[in-house]
């Protein structure tokens, strides 16, 4: 049926229920189709990438919608080959798809799903879940979750730019995470089959539409199973919805948990929700000067606002910095960002985390480039060694007990 409507169907926006699909229909959205729990197995996913080669998952942002879309991703690994695109987008909790297009409209919603965040960000978010990434305990704890299921991807571009992205996260070479993978082949475990049925058996949401309405369980040739295809015109949003009350996509950092996505990233997130911090807090020029990604985006955020803030007295929006880049990588990241992280709501809160996240990052940075002059002095012969250098060598064992 979206077929019909859409003769060039760019993308699917997967859902749970009918009645979701129905809803969108009845906005204009006509590429929408629900599972009714039964569309997460990988034939089915290959089915749907027959049709297009972008699926935006979206579903309820309660614990019981996080479940069904980490077994959703679970199975989908094996059919990402390259050019295909998985996306996932949870809605405010109490919140679905029916009664989030009602209550806020088309426009709101199509934002939601231009800010929906990639399978990698997602894949991430459950290997760091509940894991303290400022330990080398947690990174080792958060690459161990996040190499099975990397293991999974076909080997492609995508696969790779996966490894590259667990590597910077975690501060190792891709060569060893390579290595672990190969690793892994070798000590494959049995396929698990209770895993694999208890992904394809349906939520309680849609168990409860399929017993009320069974004249709506579809399953003809050609047909996507139990799935209910039809809605929704491309997106068109433009930037004007904020997703303020999103729920955390992950364990916060800062006071308010910890989680597998970079410190630097939940500082780009704070910033972006509360512009007025970077009139309060000054960020360290090294920091700036990073060549991380994040840190880089960090920086242009920061020297806009401080701009504004110059010119005219007080910070700019977080509406109008998302217009500022809209339609740019820059926006697309920043607008990813304030959708996957939210930061405590309390202003004083927000902004205590704030600096301990900066100061920590300082630390961090301070910490790598001892680490980084403390393999250089290893390397070299002992006798080469000035008195200097081995008080450094001896004065850094002091601060890691226990470390080699």
């Amino acid at each position: 049926e979206a077929r019909k409507i859409n003769s060039n169907l760019e993308q699917l926006i997967l859902v749970e229920g009918y009645m979701d699909v129905i809803a969108l229909f009845q906005y204009g959205i006509s590429c929408a189709l629900a599972t009714l729990g039964t569309a997460s197995s990988i034939a089915h996913l290959e089915k749907i990438f027959r049709h297009t080669n972008r699926l935006v998952v979206c579903f309820d942002g309660d614990a019981a919608g996080r479940k069904a879309a980490e077994r959703l991703l679970e199975n989908a690994l094996p059919a990402m080959k390259d050019g295909r695109e998985i996306l996932f987008m949870f809605l405010p909790a109490g919140e679905d798809p029916d009664t989030f297009i009602k209550n806020k409209g088309k426009e709101a919603f199509l934002y939601e799903v231009e800010q929906a965040a990639p399978l990698e960000d997602e894949l991430f978010a459950i290997a760091g879940r509940d894991i303290a990434m400022d330990s080398d305990a947690g990174v080792a704890r958060f690459v161990s979750n996040a190499l099975p299921l990397i293991a999974q991807l076909p080997k492609g571009i995508f696969k790779a730019r996966i490894i590259r992205q667990l590597a910077e996260r975690a501060g190792v070479t891709e060569q060893l995470l390579e290595e672990q993978l190969q690793q892994q082949r070798v000590n494959k475990p049995p396929a698990r089959h209770n895993e694999a049925n208890k992904a394809s058996q349906p939520s309680a949401r849609a168990n409860q539409e399929k017993n009320q309405h069974p004249e709506m369980n579809i399953s003809g040739p050609g047909q996507t199973g139990n799935a209910v295809a039809a809605h929704s015109n491309q997106q068109n949003g433009d930037g004007r919805n904020a997703k303020n009350n999103s729920p955390v996509n992950t364990a916060q950092t800062g006071g308010s948990g910890h989680n597998a996505s970079p410190p630097l990233v939940w500082a780009l997130a704070t910033l972006l929700h509360f512009p007025q911090f970077a009139g309060e807090v000054e960020i360290h020029e090294q920091l700036l000067a990073s060549k991380a990604p994040e840190a880089q985006l960090l920086g242009s955020l920061y020297r806009f606002i401080r701009g504004v803030l110059n010119d005219e007295g007080s910070a700019p929006t977080t509406y109008r910095i998302l217009g500022h880049w809209h339609g740019t990588d820059i926006g697309r990241e920043l607008g990813r960002a304030a959708a996957n992280h939210t930061p405590a709501q309390d202003s004083n809160v927000a902004l205590q985390e704030f600096r301990d996240t900066l100061q920590r990052l300082v630390e961090q940075q301070h910490q790598a480039g001892e680490r980084e002059k403390a393999l250089a002095l290893a390397a070299r012969n002992p006798s080469e060694l000035s008195p200097e250098d081995k008080a450094f060598l001896l004065n850094l064992g002091k601060k890691s007990p226990g470390k080699a």
